[in-house]
């Protein structure tokens, strides 16, 4: 609509986003289409690529992977009058190569209107959006990440303790500073808009936790991981296979090179813990789904994971449960990310087609862009993440104008007194650094004020040590 109104949409333009994007640009039936009359077309070719595709084309799509390749190309023979970043957030690691063409590309002179779209303006905290302003305008918030970061994410120095014991001093950005000043800034910019506010009516949602029952026996690694996650990773042969030394936490342990950072033995912590507790939990969503299949409460259910793994685990229960379609139940798993995007695509719509089935997918392979899970009318998610947008935007996939039905259920497993709970509380953080940029925005506020009502954690500090770690893990690496 916006190109529509500066009388740009005849003009030559690029469409930059993920590669799951591309359907939802590319091909009959999209927006860009029936609504613009716009016909998009997707470039492809990383090593081996031909600029002759660019022969005759006025709007052509190109996904973040390749288009390190195609920038100068882009620039001198379609000469754009406008570029949009879809899914704009996943620029917001400037030093990126992805991030630094879209950057080249964004100063090409003649550019007139950029454009970012993204359901997840702030994924980790205040300092993302630097990266993502530059590209979209630049020369306005300056080159400098310092800069923005000690301006509005309450930068400050901090001092640490290197080798041979020597203070050394560091920069921290991890707070939010002239609030005022910034939404000012932003408010003809961030056009944060809820999909309540630019869409039809929408069916109802329904939010329920599922609390689940765990016995002691089917704890007993996860509480032994979450006791002591050192002697437990050492224990597994996951840290002693390397030959450096490293001292983390007050522990002299041996790592494989790749892990001799902090953050990496952080992250690797982490994950094993919310692993276990993934086994635990792909169980419980199996059995979910078929006492909601044998009672008819739902057609169509939609199951995320955050492994693989579990999603795998959850596909072959259903399977050796309903033995194929004998039952009428049509199962369609596990979509995860080592699947080409036109094959999840394809079993989306035969999930949309079928009368009764199950889409079982990986939050990263199915969380975004695969607008056919609308068909479905209960979305089960057996794992929680640690950045609200994930969630909703997976949610969204159902939830959304145009869904057949009228009511959507929306289920989340959870387990007492373990990480979950205080994933719950970085979830918090999260969505309410998403709403100190604009007070308006409460999606994820909301999702948490659903998912918090559970008691306390009474794991105390172990756990409470790793959560912390969250904070640091996400946003470093791509």
């Amino acid at each position: 609509q916006a190109l529509h109104l500066d009388n740009l949409l005849d003009a030559p333009g690029v469409i930059c986003g993920p590669l799951s994007a591309a359907a939802a640009w590319c091909g009959a039936g999209t927006d860009a289409t029936e609504h613009f009359g716009i016909d998009v077309k997707q470039l492809r070719g990383k090593k081996q690529y031909d600029p002759q595709q660019l022969t005759n084309l006025k709007h052509c799509f190109i996904n973040y992977d390749i288009l390190p390749t195609w920038t100068v190309w882009l620039c001198v023979n379609l000469n754009p009058a406008w570029i949009i970043f879809d899914e704009c957030h996943l620029l917001m690691h400037h030093t990126a190569q992805r991030s630094e063409s879209a950057y080249k590309l964004s100063h090409w002179h003649s550019i007139q209107r950029r454009i970012g779209l993204t359901g997840t303006p702030v994924p980790n905290n205040r300092l993302d959006l630097w990266s993502q302003l530059r590209i979209v305008q630049p020369r306005q918030w300056g080159e400098s990440k310092h800069m923005f970061g000690f301006r509005y994410c309450d930068g400050h120095r901090e001092f640490a303790s290197g080798r041979d014991d020597e203070e050394r001093e560091f920069w921290v950005y991890d707070g939010e500073s002239n609030d005022i000043e910034l939404r000012m800034r932003l408010a003809g910019t961030l056009l944060r808009y809820t999909r309540y506010e630019v869409q039809g009516a929408l069916p109802e949602l329904t939010r329920n936790v599922l609390r689940l029952q765990v016995s002691t026996d089917e704890l007993t690694e996860y509480n032994s991981a979450a006791h002591n996650i050192i002697k437990y990773l050492t224990d597994k042969g996951e840290l002693t296979t390397g030959a450096r030394t490293v001292d983390w936490e007050g522990s002299q342990i041996k790592v494989k090179a790749a892990d001799a950072a902090p953050k990496a033995i952080r992250l690797r912590a982490v994950s094993t813990l919310i692993g276990l507790l993934s086994d635990i939990k792909a169980r419980a969503a199996a059995k979910c789904v078929i006492e909601k299949i044998q009672k008819r409460e739902h057609k169509r259910i939609v199951v995320f994971t955050w492994r693989r793994r579990s999603a795998k685990y959850v596909t072959e229960a259903l399977r050796n449960t309903y033995d194929g379609t004998t039952d009428g139940l049509n199962i369609f798993g596990p979509i995860d990310g080592a699947m080409k995007q036109k094959e999840r695509q394809f079993q989306a719509a035969e999930f949309a087609r079928c009368e009764y089935s199950v889409y079982v997918a990986t939050l990263g392979a199915a969380g975004i862009s695969i607008n056919e899970l609308k068909a479905g009318s209960c979305c089960i998610f057996s794992d929680l993440h640690w950045n609200p947008s994930i969630l909703t935007q997976a949610e969204s996939r159902l939830h959304r104008d145009g869904s057949p039905n009228k009511k959507i259920e929306s289920i989340f497993l959870e387990v007492e007194g373990t990480i979950d709970e205080l994933l719950i509380c970085h979830l918090t953080m999260k969505a309410e650094a998403a709403a100190a940029i604009n007070p308006n925005d409460q999606i994820g506020v909301n999702l948490v004020g659903d998912l918090s009502s559970a008691a306390n954690s009474s794991e105390g500090e172990s756990l409470d040590a790793i959560c912390e770690l969250l904070a640091q893990m996400d946003g470093d690496d791509e």
